[in-house]
């Protein structure tokens, strides 16, 4: 909120780029304003998205929305540009409508806390699992926009809301094609004998590496004398290697192969 008080953030544009002075327009700007805009219409109940406002967008949206549970009551914002001044606001009702609007229509909507492990994001599917304290993992479906989400809460305790596939003779939730995820900080300290133990893997393992990269970080080096290969195979002239060969050949003959 801008007012004694109250906290409040400040960003400064760049003016320095000549093609954007030049036609006296600022392209970030624009996309600020189009955001607030659409952050707007959100929190209006029966409206449709706004143009350009697809599930990552609204997840951004949800992200910020927590704060509202952390002692903030509304979000101002105002944005100045060329000598005009545009106004948004973001208030804990807009986000419940905003929440209402990610979620869409379900047809059986569950909820399920534990730890989220084993995420896959293979084209042929997203996935990854949640491990309840009690009872079997459950497969969590997302979507590919979703993917930043569930990585940045990856091995934490969470919440997951979805829409449930339950077997009908168990009544156990079989899959949940996740709609939100909330990462439930108080209870981080449960289920953590499912963490990975020993050393975690270095950040630097999952980066895409160039062929001469991986000779470097593994010290090959090319092969000076070849002669330290002479007798490494096929090994002794009498290991029963032909012999093993020959059995086999005879008995595919016997068997009509």
């Amino acid at each position: 909120m801008y007012a004694e008080g109250s906290r409040a953030v400040v960003i400064g544009l760049d003016k320095s780029t000549p093609e954007i002075s030049a036609v006296g327009m600022d392209p970030t700007a624009d996309l600020l304003k189009k955001s607030i805009d659409g952050l707007q219409q959100l929190q209006r109940k029966g409206e449709e998205l706004p143009a350009g406002m697809d599930l990552g967008v609204l997840t951004a949206w949800k992200d910020l929305g927590v704060l509202f549970s952390q002692g903030i009551s509304e979000m101002k914002f105002r944005l100045q540009e060329n000598g005009e001044t545009f106004h948004g606001k973001y208030t804990p009702e807009g986000f419940q409508i905003l929440q209402e609007k990610i979620k869409g229509p379900i047809t059986n909507v569950k909820a399920i806390e534990g730890r989220l492990l084993m995420a896959d994001f293979k084209e042929q599917g997203t996935r990854c699992r949640i491990h309840p304290e009690s009872g079997p993992p459950v497969l969590c479906l997302f979507k590919s926009e979703q993917a930043d989400d569930v990585l940045s809460n990856m091995l934490h305790y969470v919440r997951i809301v979805g829409d449930a596939k339950i077997d009908p003779n168990t009544e156990k939730i079989e899959t949940i094609r996740i709609i939100d995820i909330e990462r439930l900080d108080e209870l981080e300290d449960r289920a953590t004998d499912l963490l990975p133990q020993g050393t975690p893997v270095s950040s630097e393992f999952w980066v895409p590496q160039s062929f001469d990269d991986l000779v470097r970080a593994q010290e090959v080096v090319p092969l000076e004398d070849p002669s330290i290969l002479f007798g490494t195979w096929p090994g002794e002239l009498d290991d029963g290697f032909e012999e093993l060969i020959s059995e086999l050949r005879r008995a595919q003959i016997k068997n009509g192969a």
